[in-house]
């Protein structure tokens, strides 16, 4: 199985489309209508040479947001390996000035459910050959885990998954552009608002 590194790759996808205390007041939510809908980013290939590829779709509507994951392990995306859904709450919306026409995007995870669809992918999960059980493990192959009130303690690239982000967004017309968040540790790893993202990805979600 490919070494999962989801923090990294979820905080370029969930947010290039997506308070700690939950919702935002009204006002703010209105300074973000712009995000309201579905953004999607289509078939892509993994770029570190595993054959592999994903895709994207994030709902946004006042103030909740569902972001769904798909890892397939072709590079056509039509060989399913697994399937999460994040569903969070988000605020935000102040303008910002390190990218011109961005604004601010904080969200707060809320629900994480996973869905295996190869017995290697259960296997792996739950610890087989030695290995550590992916937050507790009992996984079902096509069945949802929520893995909200799991212990990941053991697994860092899940329990940033359940943790609050702070980032930004831009929209330009049908393309919706997110934060890069650092590596953990560094000044825009996005883990509080003072670690806010500051540069946008180049890579878009479309709606429609």
């Amino acid at each position: 199985m490919k070494n999962i590194s989801f923090y990294s790759l979820v905080a370029v996808a969930i947010f290039s489309v997506v308070s700690a205390c939950g919702k935002n007041d009204s006002s703010a939510l209105d300074a973000m209508a712009d995000l309201d809908g579905t953004w999607d980013r289509t078939c892509s290939a993994d770029s570190d040479g595993s054959g592999e590829s994903s895709r994207t779709s994030t709902t946004y509507s006042g103030g909740d947001v569902t972001f769904i994951f798909h890892q397939f392990a072709d590079p056509a995306c039509t060989t399913d390996m697994y399937t999460f859904k994040l569903v969070s709450t988000y605020g935000g919306g102040s303008s910002v000035a390190s990218a011109v026409g961005a604004k601010e995007l904080d969200v707060t995870p809320l629900k994480l459910v996973f869905n295996l669809k190869t017995d290697d992918m259960v296997a792996a999960f739950n610890g087989v050959a030695g290995n550590t059980p992916v937050c507790g493990g009992g996984f079902v192959k096509n069945t949802d885990k929520d893995l909200s009130a799991t212990d990941c303690a053991n697994d860092a690239n899940f329990s940033k998954l359940l943790k609050p982000l702070y980032t930004i967004y831009k929209i330009e017309g049908l393309r919706l552009y997110g934060g890069l968040c650092g590596d953990a540790g560094s000044a825009d790893d996005c883990s509080t608002p003072g670690k806010r993202a500051t540069t946008l990805d180049t890579e878009a979600s479309s709606n429609g």
